[in-house]
């Protein structure tokens, strides 16, 4: 299949912060955001955030959706560009948050502990129910990047 090379990812990568550089901002219908822009990347409208606390206020356009989701056939493959718009305006604040796993000593660590003399580390018995459920918005769909652009760049242009 198709993919991405880290070549032409950082193509993309390049591609998506120059458009960020030079577009103007778009005023949005939310009266509390009017002054924020909205870039049209071609596969989405990213609505930045601010960050004014500091000498260099910046813009963050976040969770950009930088391919298709890795799931079916494209699990393994390397990441395939997104082909289909979405007009909805992404205000970067739907968090992502990708699949994490345990360390592979973890198993065998209760082992070694039972032979270990950890009385007073420990707080009582460890049982695979000590083991935190996954959040439930964990999602195999999170190739997104984040992008941060000075407001004095953004607004040169």
């Amino acid at each position: 299949m198709g993919g991405i090379t880290l070549k032409s990812s950082l193509g993309v990568i390049f591609a998506i912060t120059s458009q960020i550089s030079f577009i103007t901002a778009a005023p949005t219908t939310d009266s509390a955001s009017t002054s924020l822009p909205i870039v049209d990347l071609g596969v989405s409208l990213i609505q930045a955030t601010s960050n004014s606390s500091g000498p260099h206020p910046y813009f963050n356009f976040s969770n950009i959706r930088y391919a298709q989701p890795p799931i079916g056939q494209l699990r393994f493959d390397a990441p395939v560009a997104p082909t289909v718009r979405n007009s909805t305006v992404n205000d970067g604040q739907q968090g992502v948050i990708c699949p994490q796993a345990n360390p592979g000593w973890f198993a065998g660590a209760k082992i070694w502990l039972a032979t270990q003399n950890i009385s007073l580390l420990s707080t009582g018995p460890f049982t695979v129910s000590d083991i935190p459920a996954p959040d439930p918005r964990t999602s195999e769909d999170c190739l997104f990047l984040d992008v941060v652009v000075p407001e004095s760049i953004f607004t040169k242009n």
